[in-house]
């Protein structure tokens, strides 16, 4: 399963993580280590944020994705409105 990562920051340390499973096959659950101390969200394609399953470790922010679709993606963000 290949798993692409895309981001976006600013100075200030806000930032959008989007993750596409470019593949035929299910992800899986997977652990993305994100170099932040922020609390992350996961932006849901109806414009949601709900909250995801996270924890702060010394590399920084271990954010747990259960599945990715295949073709599919997930935005994570720290940016809330």
């Amino acid at each position: 399963v290949k798993i692409m990562p895309s981001v976006t920051s600013n100075s200030g340390g806000d930032m959008n993580i989007m993750l596409t499973n470019a593949s035929f096959d299910d992800s899986g659950k997977l652990k993305c280590i994100i170099r932040s101390d922020k609390a992350f969200y996961i932006l849901t394609q109806e414009g949601e944020f709900v909250p995801s399953r996270q924890e702060k470790t010394d590399k920084g922010t271990v954010v747990t994705i259960e599945n990715i679709k295949p073709w599919d993606y997930i935005l994570l963000t720290n940016i809330t409105f």
